[in-house]
């Protein structure tokens, strides 16, 4: 029989026979742990959502140029000084021509003009799971800049060519630890993506227990684990290094 008891200020049922309840005490650590896991997996399908139709803003931007160019992590001015955000670059492929036009792309992004447009960011820039900086500007979804990188800081972009180690298997976006203002042209460093998920404060990571979510060239989302090794991520990051990749137990692919 099962007889009800309280439990602090709860009311549960046990059952009556001792070595019942002690297989049942036994099993409900493994319980919580699933519980757990398939809270997380609700908690990052909405940003998975969101950054698929990020990815696919990249590709439909490379179909408007010549080469195939991706969009580049920020412009440049004549002396190279970084203006934009690649956020900005892909805003009419989001719906938001009519912002996308208000803003003076050869100003600088905080610009007298550009300023008013900080607190305007498209709600696809904000990871429903973040609970950090302003939710009307910050976003953390992220390019990873380096010359290794396909985020290169040219100013320019990159054709998907010269992703020789394939795009799915070469990182294009992913989360930071530390949100930014959606317009502003600052990404991951390359060194500091480096030292792997949630091990600095201006690297890779997130708020998703257990992880980081991450959005591969070839447009596909996946789960990255924070126990993925050094090289395995570094292979994964670069677009050229030519490493044999194996990294299924440390990616789950989001549908």
């Amino acid at each position: 029989m099962m007889v009800p008891k309280t439990v602090g200020s709860n009311l549960v049922l046990r059952w009556e026979q001792p070595q019942l309840n002690e297989i049942l005490e036994t099993a409900m650590p493994w319980f919580e742990q699933i519980a757990h896991e398939q809270a997380g997996r609700m908690t990052r399908q909405p940003c998975s959502n969101n950054m698929k139709m990020l990815l696919l803003t990249f590709h439909m931007y490379a179909d408007t140029t010549q080469d195939s160019i991706l969009p580049p992590p920020f412009t440049v001015d004549d002396d190279g000084n970084p203006l934009h955000s690649w956020r900005v670059l892909v805003l009419p492929w989001l719906d938001q021509v009519a912002l996308y036009r208000q803003i003076r792309l050869d100003e600088p992004w905080d610009s007298e003009h550009n300023k008013q447009f900080h607190d305007q960011m498209p709600a696809i820039f904000r990871c429903p799971a973040s609970t950090l900086g302003n939710p009307n500007r910050d976003t953390v979804y992220s390019m990873v800049v380096g010359d290794a990188m396909i985020g290169v800081p040219n100013g320019r972009g990159i054709p998907f060519r010269q992703i020789t180690d394939g795009s799915s298997n070469t990182i294009l976006l992913t989360e930071r630890k530390t949100p930014v203002n959606w317009m502003e042209p600052t990404d991951i460093l390359q060194e500091h993506a480096y030292l792997g998920v949630n091990q600095h404060e201006f690297g890779i990571g997130s708020e998703h227990s257990g992880g980081v979510m991450t959005g591969f060239a070839d447009g596909s989302v996946r789960f990255m684990r924070e126990a993925i090794p050094p090289n395995i991520l570094r292979a994964l990051l670069t677009r050229a290094g030519g490493e044999a990749v194996s990294a299924s137990p440390y990616v789950e692919f989001m549908r």
